[in-house]
């Protein structure tokens, strides 16, 4: 544990029930604010144990999983898929984050980021393995299977293509087409 981590953690001691399962006013917990800045497994372990809630959502919906994948910090995002986050939960949004993408789950946001290693990590821990996930990673046999999903081409069709073209990879590009996948689809 980095020095930070381990000042965390002696404050951490210190504090009640009612800090460690603190919400802001938008619903965000502490476990949620240190997804954001710090990857740091072993004071959010202490956080965890203490009763801090890994599937405690905010108001729009995101978790601390979907903080710690934003931010980078795989470590954390392990600790809290092994805790129990919940690895599809759905971003939806509110009236404050207008701004926000929609309808995002942690997987989503590992694969705008293109961090394969965190792709492989959600789905290894269960997340749903989609048409875009199966293209982003080069699997050409899932994708032709996902490719007959018109749920799968609806939801993630267009980013499937996306990445297939950004892969140069024509082949897989060929196979969304002629699976339906539609190049104007949003």
């Amino acid at each position: 544990a980095s020095g930070t981590e381990e000042n965390f953690r002696k404050v951490l001691e210190g504090c009640g029930e009612a800090e460690v399962k603190y919400q802001h006013k938008f619903s965000h917990t502490v476990l949620m604010q240190m997804a954001t800045h710090h990857d740091w497994p072993e004071a959010a372990a202490a956080l965890v144990t203490r009763g801090c809630d890994v599937k405690a959502t905010n108001n729009s919906g995101q978790t601390a999983l979907h903080y710690a994948v934003e931010g980078g910090h795989r470590a954390l995002a392990r600790l809290l898929i092994e805790r129990g986050a919940p690895v599809d939960a759905v971003q939806r949004g509110s009236t404050h984050d207008w701004y926000r993408p929609r309808n995002r789950r942690p997987l989503d946001v590992a694969l705008r980021k293109g961090d394969r290693q965190t792709v492989r990590l959600l789905l290894k821990g269960g997340a749903e393995y989609t048409l875009d996930a199966a293209v982003f990673l080069g699997d050409a046999s899932s994708a032709r299977r996902l490719c007959r999903s018109a749920d799968q081409r609806a939801r993630c069709g267009a980013q499937a293509l996306t990445f297939a073209t950004q892969a140069g990879d024509e082949a897989l590009v060929r196979l969304l087409l002629k699976g339906g996948v539609q190049p104007t689809q949003p």
